[in-house]
């Protein structure tokens, strides 16, 4: 087993599982009024966990959903939701920082959560995101915001980003900035450890320490290329 499964394998094995459920809820809580306003869409998310948001939250507005992810988190997300892997649900196990892992064809809403961040080279996920995108996409990438209070880098985060930088990687990737705003990190839970992390944010300034970017592909720089 190399270094990054084995990592990965210990966090879905540990608490990684139930934070899934709480962190970057208001990113999908944004992509699930866009999809119920657009009944139908197809939609991919990249780097999906356990999936358990995306099938919560925008799995019933619909009829297309993929999740893409590492090995080890597809695995349990295939466990959680047997029932629902079909047709119109899958559920992919790929390596985002392989070029040729991206899924093929265009989806009309695009949900990248707290991923980017993560990556060696987060250039090949932002080139999987152009790829899977027609004119009309929505695209949701969210990252920590390096410049709001108490923000932790962890072990496994390889780069951070202020509003600033990601702003100007975003643009830099020939994509449209719609909205650019900060979110909660997490969501409130009663469950001891989370309620911890959640009050100990909230004391700290450091609640909306989340970045939201909601963008599309630039129609002008695109025809300019052209």
């Amino acid at each position: 087993m190399t270094k990054k499964a084995a990592h990965w394998t210990g966090y879905w094995s540990g608490g990684g599982t139930e934070g899934s459920k709480l962190y970057q809820y208001q990113v999908y809580e944004e992509a699930a009024r866009i999809a119920k306003a657009n009944p139908g869409l197809k939609v991919l998310d990249l780097g999906c966990g356990t999936a358990y948001k995306l099938m919560k939250l925008i799995y019933p507005h619909s009829t297309h959903i993929t999740g893409v992810d590492l090995p080890e988190a597809i695995a349990v997300s295939k466990r959680i939701w047997s029932g629902c892997d079909g047709s119109n649900v899958r559920l992919v196990a790929a390596d985002l920082e392989d070029p040729s892992a991206c899924p093929a064809g265009k989806f009309d809403l695009i949900i990248c959560a707290n991923l980017i961040h993560q990556l060696d080279n987060p250039d090949c996920l932002m080139e999987c995101i152009r790829k899977c995108s027609h004119e009309n996409t929505i695209i949701l990438i969210s990252t920590p915001d390096k410049d709001s209070a108490n923000v932790k880098r962890l072990p496994r985060h390889k780069r951070e980003f202020g509003r600033e930088d990601l702003a100007d990687y975003v643009n830099s990737h020939n994509l449209e900035i719609l909205h650019h705003r900060n979110l909660k990190r997490l969501r409130f839970s009663l469950k001891p450890r989370f309620l911890a992390e959640y009050m100990r944010l909230l004391v700290l300034g450091g609640l909306r320490s989340n970045q939201l970017i909601v963008c599309r592909v630039n129609k002008k720089r695109s025809a300019d290329d052209g």
